[in-house]
């Protein structure tokens, strides 16, 4: 008995689910916004309940499950009409590198380090930090990457000279938040000398950079705390 009352609950809730899920939009499924991140949770949690809690009654959960639904859908509506209810749900972009430096107090708001940073980059096909122009935190989680000109993909008029390229490698973060990385240093082949030779030509202290990558070909990029940006 009890095991015929979990069948029944259970495929109730994924047809409701489901046919709510649509009535909703597809913009549920290809762009989860924090509203709609805490919606999902809640809704999991009250379908879970209504398939499994057989001691409650079966309506109780149900309508649980019709007012978020309905709470959702109303929300959805009125941010179609209204940007500004629109940013009060889902929120904005946060920039993250704009003029080609990080701005490092936007990274610590959206509780982003440099590592991750560099990973979502490196996902964007952009592997020197040198070659972002802007890059911004929508506000699903995802970031969007615009690349400076010179590093913009090749052009049928521009493929040609693409032989003449040396080959390169995947430039290395050397210092992070004033601290050096000396697994990195030995990868690219650069010494602690080196690397504070280069550093008093520009006039700042190993204690001034934010964010610091050496490519193959020993270019220093620089990204500083007082959001003065250097490229060598």
């Amino acid at each position: 008995m009890v095991v015929g009352e979990v069948m029944y609950r259970t495929l109730t809730a994924i047809v409701v689910v489901y046919i709510l899920t649509r009535l909703l939009g597809k913009k549920q499924l290809a762009q989860l916004n924090f509203f709609g991140y805490i919606t999902g949770i809640t809704i999991g949690s009250i379908a879970a309940e209504l398939s499994l809690a057989v001691d409650e009654p079966f309506m109780n959960a149900a309508t649980s499950l019709g007012i978020w639904f309905g709470f959702a859908l109303i929300v959805e509506l009125i941010s179609l009409r209204s940007r500004k209810f629109r940013t009060m749900f889902d929120g904005s972009g946060t920039v993250l590198i704009r003029n080609g430096h990080v701005l490092e107090r936007n990274l610590k708001s959206v509780r982003l380090t440099p590592d991750e940073l560099l990973e979502e980059l490196r996902q964007k096909n952009a592997f020197r930090l040198a070659d972002v122009e802007f890059a911004v935190m929508e506000s699903s989680g995802a970031i969007s990457v615009y690349k400076k000109h010179d590093a913009q993909p090749l052009t049928p008029g521009t493929a040609s000279d693409q032989n003449h390229l040396p080959p390169d490698r995947v430039p290395e973060a050397v210092i992070m938040e004033g601290k050096l990385i000396r697994e990195s240093m030995k990868r690219v082949g650069v010494t602690e000398q080196w690397l504070h030779q280069q550093l008093e030509k520009y006039g700042v202290t190993q204690k001034d950079v934010y964010l610091a990558q050496v490519d193959e070909r020993r270019n220093l990029y620089l990204d500083l705390y007082d959001q003065r940006t250097k490229e060598e």
